[in-house]
């Protein structure tokens, strides 16, 4: 080679054009003169956060990198301190997100969820009514427990493919979509019934306001969310059993599962011990109103358990935790943030008429399916994580005039965002059918059922309208 030694050149994750562009628009935002009830500062801020959204929008650099950057400025425009816009580091919403995904990938490890999923799904009749039932009950009673929903798919989505092909169903037919798509939406889109349901569930609750997110221990979420989830989850079940009911005769038998069951073997210390300690664990989250030990104590308990034992290293801290995730919304979160403080949400509540605002929204109903359907006609243009504040902009003051929790905000937008009418919103839903195995299902079989989803969910959130007035979050 000689002397000279080859080089490469380092490929940048920033798209500096779009990433200039974002700043543009930005920069000219924060030096329009204030109108009044705003100021200086004012603009400054609403032009970081237009950079924000903007650049999250067009993918100027990885998310993290565009919301630290966004924070950042705020502490260098001086516009708050740095223990202000990073102040949910140390709080409980990030750090038991850390544990909670530890946690949950030592029991994923350990085999005791494969286990549980199938000892519940040989109870059931090996008829398709059965296994929607089955497959409903399984993710129903793991979802809380797996706070990781691409884990859950990865669990749920091979044993789906494995009862499709052992009922003798046929690939791309009606009975092969129906037990995909109950796996899909108890796996996947219902995780938000549970705190511990999902990451972003997790995310959600440190967006609220402190005196908010303080109310919502892992009870309290359940009440809150089961007069969507449940109703959506009746409604599902009934769809899959009435519409896509397989033409075919399934000639899968209980002997079957149980082969499956024996094929694991006798229990092994591994998973006796993590079954006890997620027992101990859901227990005291269900009962943290009680003995006053919060969800995110009990988790990294829980988590450290694992660690003692040897199913949780160092190494698992670098490789395992999502920290590209708590670096993207600890400093949105700090940004978002400063949205009350700097002004920007009295403005828009002064400027809004508010007797007109009340006649077009005169009760919850008509708010909460305004914005399921802006939410999803947003998600054509916009991914889901760039929708979080953009709904919290836009919303949130309404929904403050209104007398309405920014819970039902954050909550009504995530549930109803998780459609995929587009083909790159698919792209989770192509890893459950290649997970599946054997060809079964291509997302062009399944592409328009998110529209059936979006009914669904919608119709579930008008349901829960009267409950969630019951229990005041309107």
């Amino acid at each position: 080679m000689g002397q000279e030694e080859s080089k490469q050149t380092a490929k940048s994750e920033v798209n500096l054009t779009k990433f200039a562009v974002a700043l543009a628009i930005g920069a000219v935002i924060a030096i329009i003169p204030p109108p009044q009830g705003l100021t200086a500062q004012s603009m400054q801020f609403l032009g970081i956060f237009i950079f924000m959204v903007i650049g999250m929008l067009m993918n100027a650099a990885q998310m993290w990198a565009v919301t630290s950057f966004a924070a950042l400025m705020a502490v260098a425009l001086k516009l708050a301190t740095f223990q202000q816009v990073y102040a949910e580091f140390a709080g409980p919403t990030i750090w038991m997100l850390l544990a909670v995904v530890g946690f949950a990938g030592c029991l994923q490890a350990s085999g005791i969820m494969k286990r549980i999923a199938f000892n519940i799904l040989k109870f059931f009749p090996p008829n398709y009514t059965g296994q929607v039932l089955a497959l409903l009950t399984a993710n129903a009673v793991i979802n809380p427990m797996v706070p990781s929903s691409t884990a859950k798919l990865a669990m749920m989505s091979p044993l789906t493919g494995s009862i499709i092909l052992e009922t003798g169903l046929k690939p791309h037919s009606k009975g092969a979509k129906g037990l995909w798509f109950i796996m899909w939406m108890t796996s996947y889109i219902g995780a938000p019934l549970f705190l511990t349901g999902s990451n972003i569930t997790l995310i959600l609750l440190g967006m609220l306001p402190a005196e908010v997110s303080a109310y919502f221990t892992w009870k309290n979420w359940f009440i809150a969310a089961a007069p969507w989830g449940v109703p959506l989850l009746i409604l599902l079940a009934a769809y899959v059993i009435i519409f896509l009911r397989p033409e075919e005769k399934i000639s899968m038998t209980k002997e079957m599962m149980q082969e499956q069951v024996n094929a694991l073997g006798p229990m092994s210390k591994d998973e006796m011990f993590c079954l006890t300690i997620l027992l101990v664990t859901v227990l005291l989250w269900i009962t943290a109103d009680i003995h006053g030990v919060s969800t995110t104590v009990t988790s990294w308990f829980a988590l450290l358990a694992m660690y003692a034992k040897g199913l949780f290293t160092s190494q698992d801290v670098v490789t395992k935790l999502p920290w590209s995730l708590v670096m993207m919304f600890g400093p949105m979160m700090g940004v978002v943030s400063l949205m009350r403080p700097m002004g920007i949400v009295d403005y828009i509540v002064s400027i809004l008429p508010a007797d007109v605002v009340r006649s077009l929204i005169p009760n919850g109903f008509i708010f909460v399916l305004i914005l399921s359907i802006f939410t999803f006609v947003m998600r054509y243009a916009i991914d889901q994580m760039s929708l979080i504040p953009i709904v919290l902009a836009i919303f949130g003051p309404v929904a403050s005039m209104l007398g309405i929790n920014m819970w039902i905000v954050l909550f009504v937008m995530w549930v109803n965002g998780q459609c995929w009418p587009l083909p790159h919103h698919g792209v989770m839903v192509m890893q459950t059918h290649a997970m599946m195995g054997n060809d079964l299902l291509e997302l062009e079989d399944v592409r328009k059922m998110t529209y059936v989803y979006s009914l669904l969910s919608t119709v579930a959130c008008l349901i829960a309208v009267p409950f969630w007035v019951g229990i005041g979050l309107m």
